[in-house]
């Protein structure tokens, strides 16, 4: 899992606006993406995930146990149960809300590429991360 490990910047994405809309989630967010460039800094070891997200001036850090849910609130608001889960190389995240709403994303790293993949309903967004930093 050491491939997630470092600092990684959106580049791109392709139906994230539609992903949004079917969340029922603030178009800006996609918007925002698209123009302010998230940064996204993952540790991961065999047990955890660390995650620090960033963008514009709202900085949001996130601790998650492997295969164990928590109850969170989602980056766009939602009340959530969240569930993720590693392997053969692979970061699964699940997102259950009250309404039961289920978002899942895979992650996969190929070189300094973050190829990530979230669906909800029949919509499915592709986002693309860049590594510029190192593992950290």
């Amino acid at each position: 899992m050491s491939a997630f490990n470092g600092t990684w910047k959106f580049v791109e994405s392709s139906n994230l606006r539609e992903l949004f809309d079917e969340i029922g989630a603030f178009k800006e967010l996609a918007d925002a993406a698209d123009q302010f460039k998230p940064i996204v800094i993952l540790t991961v070891n065999d047990t955890e995930l660390h995650m620090k997200i960033t963008m514009f001036d709202r900085e949001v850090e996130r601790v998650y146990e492997l295969g164990k849910e928590v109850d969170e609130v989602s980056l766009d608001g939602r009340n959530v149960r969240t569930l993720l889960t590693a392997e053969s190389e692979k970061l699964t995240y699940k997102q259950i809300d009250g309404g039961n709403l289920e978002v899942c994303s895979t992650c996969e790293v190929h070189g300094d590429i973050m190829n990530t993949i979230c669906s909800v309903g029949n919509v499915t967004a592709n986002l693309k991360f860049e590594r510029v930093c190192c593992g950290v």
